[in-house]
């Protein structure tokens, strides 16, 4: 499958150009050069992440008349420090949009003396995350045995780590939680969910709050958790097993996120 970069925020982009560098191909993963050509890979795991930002550089073209090039010319110059999502659209129609935040940071022009009713820019982007975010994935379920366990489906390529949990206390308040996937995952959440109110934990953000209020530190890493990241979704099927103290078999779980795509 092959995709355009199309849209930075609100501003369409022109695909009238042959090509694209679409990234990211020169992304940095961060290995060292040993002296005598070896190579040093300090994640020592089996896929280390993408360094971020990494460049990625847009070739469009701007038509129209002098008067519309210019204009659209200077809404680009406009944007040049701002961070926006960026799209790339697949070549399927059958397939969604995927997007990653960028920043804009710069823009070249290509000013020909025949360049009467066209105008080829290029766009110079730093990519802020990755992976690029696909369709949005949103499991609901109750829990309502010892443990729940939740199937998250990653219809992408790559892995998400940046889900958002919400737990709705039902029935009585909640008094402990615990999220796991084995041998990966252990979240443990002790303190006091009152009927009806919320527990969010957000993955990506590394934030808890509870009824609004911030609640970090009633969140802990238990024994059986054994990478940096609170929860990994990669490709596929993850069961997301959760045991609760407190509340009833109404007590509510949601996960949210977005399918991941390198």
């Amino acid at each position: 499958m092959s995709y355009w970069i199309t849209a930075f925020g609100s501003t369409t982009l022109s695909t009238s150009q042959p090509m694209q560098d679409t990234g990211p191909g020169d992304a940095d993963l961060g290995l060292v050069s040993l002296p005598g050509g070896g190579v040093h890979d300090p994640w020592g795991t089996d896929q280390a992440p993408v360094q971020l930002p990494y460049p990625l550089r847009i070739n469009a073209t701007l038509l129209g008349d002098a008067a519309a090039m210019r204009t659209a010319l200077y809404e680009l110059r406009a944007q040049i420090g701002v961070r926006d999502e960026l799209y790339r659209t697949p070549d399927d129609p059958a397939l969604s949009d995927e997007w990653a935040m960028a920043r804009l940071a710069g823009i070249r022009v290509s000013r020909r003396v025949e360049n009467y009713t066209h105008l080829p820019i290029t766009l110079e982007f730093s990519v802020l995350e990755h992976p690029w975010h696909g369709d949005d994935a949103t499991v609901n379920d109750v829990i309502d045995a010892a443990p729940t366990n939740v199937v998250c489906v990653n219809g992408g390529n790559a892995r998400v780590d940046d889900a958002v949990i919400t737990i709705t206390a039902a029935g009585s308040n909640i008094t402990v939680l615990t999220i796991t996937v084995a041998g990966v995952t252990a979240l443990e959440w002790a303190g006091v969910l009152g009927v009806g109110t919320d527990l969010v934990i957000d993955c990506g953000a590394r934030t808890v709050t509870n009824n609004g209020v911030e609640a970090y530190d009633e969140l802990t890493l238990g024994a059986g958790h054994v990478v940096a990241e609170w929860l990994r979704l990669p490709p596929g099927n993850t069961t997301v097993a959760v045991t609760r103290t407190g509340g009833d078999n109404t007590s509510a779980i949601e996960i949210a996120f977005d399918d991941g795509w390198a």
